[in-house]
């Protein structure tokens, strides 16, 4: 639910220092000594706060936040389903259960099968190594395509290993958060052999022993684990520099998924770009979309690096052909990126160009990022 995770929706009235030196406040912020400046979003007249995101218009030196209670509980329960094509199915009941307010935390989809890890599961592997894996599996999943091969279907029926799974959590009263899940496995049974196991169930706040074995995001405490991605450990003696990331946008279904799959992937191979594993799964971290997501890299090798983001910038090109966008990027391909938003000769990038110039005419703010350059600095980016 985006009540719980999603930041900027939850985000309400800024304050910002424009070009000029002049202090601008949204919403309800413009009213002299207003009472409700983070309590009511978009004040009187257009609702600005968005222009101010992923832009070069102003620097927020304030902004407030709409903070959760504490919930009494929390509950994960673990969704397992059998087939290839159960993706489907699954992601549209997930839809419905999001959608619908049946779940209040964020999702995570991830494949037993071909041992693609869940979040937490992937921390652990990267710090602890990976886990052994059957010959016979590894053989298959190197022979399937798009992830998959009538041959290694069969192999996760008859060893009962789910082709996918997702984890689900939920938060409130224990006596709700036990009826959401309950609710949650009844929508699940008509996806045939679908099963389901109930993990952690936690009454709030968390003890010092729980933190010590939960997977802290889940209960907003930060963490730095996710920086073992890449990191030196005694299974990686040789880290790299850092990562690359490609993340476009695609629909929140099945087809989707195993489309771009299909699709990046394959490009991805052709451009030469190093890849692990053989199937992506995309990130929930949004309702009603997917965000699809591969880490690209950076090594000590100029030269590779060099091919490497070259190869990104025709992958960008690639999913913009079939209607996937980034939603965000690096800055080396933030002009690749706004190029590929080019309805009605980039009319986004034009409008954002105007503003620009009205609220920065010097262009002394961030010249450049998310494609938006000062007059004195366009060029042709369309070429």
């Amino acid at each position: 639910m985006t009540s719980y995770r999603n930041h900027f929706d939850s985000h309400c009235g800024m304050e910002v220092v424009l070009a000029d030196g002049e202090i601008l406040r949204t919403g309800m912020g413009a009213l002299p000594g207003a009472k409700t400046w983070q309590q009511y979003k978009t004040g009187f007249g257009p609702w600005v706060d968005g222009i101010f995101s992923q832009s070069n218009f102003g620097i927020v030196t304030k902004m407030g936040f709409w903070l959760m209670p504490e919930p009494e509980a929390y509950l994960r329960g673990e969704v397992f389903v059998p087939r290839y094509q159960d993706m489907i199915q699954l992601i549209e009941k997930l839809n419905l259960i999001e959608n619908g307010r049946i779940c209040g935390g964020m999702m995570d989809l991830y494949s037993p099968l071909l041992g693609a890890p869940s979040p937490f599961e992937l921390q652990d592997w990267l710090e602890e190594g990976l886990p052994s894996r059957d010959p016979e599996l590894v053989s298959l999943i190197a022979a399937s395509e798009i992830g998959y091969s009538q041959e290694l279907e069969e192999y996760a029926l008859r060893k009962s290993v789910p082709y996918w799974a997702c984890s689900l959590k939920f938060y409130g009263s224990p006596r709700i958060v036990e009826a959401q899940w309950e609710t949650v496995k009844e929508i699940f049974t008509d996806i045939p052999g679908a099963t389901f196991v109930q993990g952690d169930f936690i009454r709030l706040p968390l003890t010092e022993e729980q933190k010590n074995r939960i997977h802290l995001p889940d209960f907003s405490i930060p963490s730095l684990r996710q920086f073992s991605l890449g990191a030196r450990s005694p299974f990686n003696a040789h880290p790299n520099q850092g990562h690359m990331w490609f993340s476009p946008i695609i629909p929140r279904t099945g087809e989707a998924v195993f489309e771009a799959n299909r699709v990046l992937m394959q490009a991805a191979k052709d451009l030469d770009l190093p890849m692990v594993g053989s199937f992506v799964l995309p990130s929930l971290f949004w309702e009603r979309s997917l965000i699809w997501i591969i880490g690209v890299p950076v090594m000590e090798d100029a030269a590779v690096n060099r091919k490497n983001r070259e190869s990104i910038k025709k992958l960008i090109r690639i999913a913009a052909d079939h209607g996937w966008g980034e939603y965000r990027t690096a800055p080396v391909y933030q002009d690749a990126v706004s190029d590929a938003y080019s309805f009605n000769n980039h009319i986004l990038r034009r409008f954002n160009e105007t503003l620009k110039d009205a609220v920065d005419p010097n262009g002394i703010l961030s010249a450049g990022r998310y494609g938006i350059w000062p007059r004195h600095l366009r060029k042709d980016l369309t070429q």
